[in-house]
């Protein structure tokens, strides 16, 4: 349950040399989940400029049915404040996603002319504010989460290249989600940090599957073997959401000719020499036997 006081003046019209100035806030619920009940307090301002008034607090919007408001109405002198109770019951069917309404203060008021006092007033006019009640509907127990599922990096790097990680990943929470990824660059089996490649944060919609990007310069680099932990964090701006970080599981990158690949050529280059010494025998002693004939 929440509750808050919001104010904000909102200079109107002039009526016979006297300034009106009506006032009332927007409402953001954020995030509110299916079956929950909300409240917010927002206020109305009459200023000492105005007239007295009496007010009627109208609901409109696709979601009126789910709010309900108190008091409905009211009188409130010139100068005067009067909040509002605000409350928000989310149907447990509703459907995810951002939803609207909005709350108006409609005010009936006959205003004194020129030279006149209220008794004489002769100009009648409405005055009216209005708050938009915004909140976006998501799952109970709100959770921002993004898993990957797939890291690709080409094969055959050598020092000097740019190494491309392709980063497949889906929003598997309940609410959108903004996502921040990273690659943490090793050596030594992560004892020693190289580097930490960031990548601007990507917007995730419920449900959204995207591929990012994530590149490394390996200029100025030695061979060897090298180590990549890619991980996410996920974000909301809503309330109450809890936070799901993922990492893949770490991927060995192989920089140039390592001690690995070079025991693997020399063992086919002695493969080959050792062919190349059968042959040139097996030709010896073919000839010496042609001479023998």
């Amino acid at each position: 349950m929440l509750n808050k006081v919001l104010i904000l003046l909102i200079t109107l019209v002039v009526f016979a040399g006297s300034a009106s100035a009506l006032g009332i806030a927007n409402l953001d619920f954020g995030d509110v989940e299916q079956g929950e009940t909300y409240t917010e307090t927002i206020i109305l301002v009459n200023s000492p400029q105005d007239f007295d008034n009496h007010f009627v607090i109208e609901v409109e919007g696709t979601i009126k049915e789910w709010i309900t408001v108190s008091p409905v109405e009211f009188d409130l002198a010139r100068g005067s404040n009067q909040p509002i109770l605000v409350t928000l019951a989310v149907p447990a069917d509703a459907a995810l996603g951002d939803v609207h309404a909005t709350i108006t203060a409609v005010g009936k008021k006959t205003a004194p002319s020129a030279g006149e006092t209220t008794d004489g007033a002769v100009v009648g006019y409405a005055v009216a504010t209005r708050s938009n009640v915004l909140a976006n509907v998501v799952k109970p127990g709100a959770t921002a989460a993004i898993e990957i599922n797939n890291v690709e990096i080409p094969e055959n790097i050598q020092p000097g290249d740019v190494v491309k990680f392709t980063i497949s990943a889906k929003n598997v929470g309940n609410v959108p989600a903004t996502a921040t990824f990273s690659v943490l660059i090793s050596r030594s089996k992560g004892k020693q940090v190289i580097t930490s490649i960031p990548i601007v944060p990507t917007e995730f919609e419920l449900g959204a599957e995207k591929t990012v990007k994530l590149y490394w310069d390996t200029h100025g680099e030695s061979e060897g073997v090298y180590t990549a932990v890619v991980s996410v964090t996920p974000s909301s701006g809503g309330k109450d959401v809890r936070i799901k970080t993922a990492s893949f599981p770490a991927i060995n990158i192989k920089l140039g000719r390592t001690e690995g690949s070079q025991s693997v050529y020399i063992a086919i280059a002695g493969v080959v020499i050792a062919a190349v010494a059968v042959v040139a025998l097996a030709l010896f002693v073919r000839r010496r036997k042609r001479k023998k004939l």
